[in-house]
């Protein structure tokens, strides 16, 4: 029996089928992943590539791991200049191998932070920000306060034998002053499988 057109969903209901399809597999792919490792997070640091340090006070924020492996963010921090859109991050990895760094794997760019912020195809971004009220842009003296605020792995697929110690960098991308400024923090982790 040939299809009519009554048979067939329309555009917008079956995009919105395939994305709420897609989001629950990313959830549940993204769920069994958390629990196989748990993180042993050092404090945030500079970095060690001469970039300057985000123009962010996080002497009140901390990265929490929590007893069931799952990261989380607590406190506060105050933007000290201001952050618009497009503001693009670039998370780099190395992992420490036989007494050196070397590039890691896990790897992860975001080209606008700001868009990502309301897309639950980006879980890592969306899981963070999705309890925050305020969005981009980010001016100087703005206060984001985290209660608790569960992160998972930041949306970054986990590869087999990830346990060992790694350095993450996270580089920081905006424009000031018609100038694109680049600022970077750091943070090394001891990953155990569990």
């Amino acid at each position: 029996m040939p299809c009519t057109n009554s048979d067939i969903l329309p555009v917008n209901t079956m995009n919105r089928l395939v994305v709420s399809l897609l989001v629950l597999f990313l959830t549940v792919l993204d769920r069994c992943i958390e629990a196989k490792y748990a993180f042993d997070l050092s404090p945030i640091a500079e970095c060690d590539n001469g970039e300057a340090f985000i123009n962010i006070d996080l002497d009140n924020f901390q990265i929490i791991n929590r007893e069931n492996g799952d990261i989380a963010y607590n406190g506060s921090m105050k933007f000290l200049k201001d952050y618009s859109s497009p503001i693009k991050l670039k998370i780099v990895s190395k992992r420490l191998q036989r007494g050196t760094w070397l590039p890691g794997i896990l790897n992860k760019e975001i080209g606008d932070f700001c868009r990502a912020m309301g897309n639950p195809l980006e879980p890592g971004v969306y899981k963070t920000t999705e309890n925050i009220d305020k969005r981009c842009p980010f001016e100087a003296g703005f206060v984001q306060k985290f209660d608790m605020v569960e992160v998972g792995s930041y949306g970054m697929d986990i590869p087999p034998s990830f346990a060992g110690d790694w350095k993450f960098y996270v580089n920081v991308y905006t424009f000031r002053n018609r100038r694109l400024d680049h600022e970077c923090i750091s943070v090394e982790s001891t990953i155990y499988e569990v």
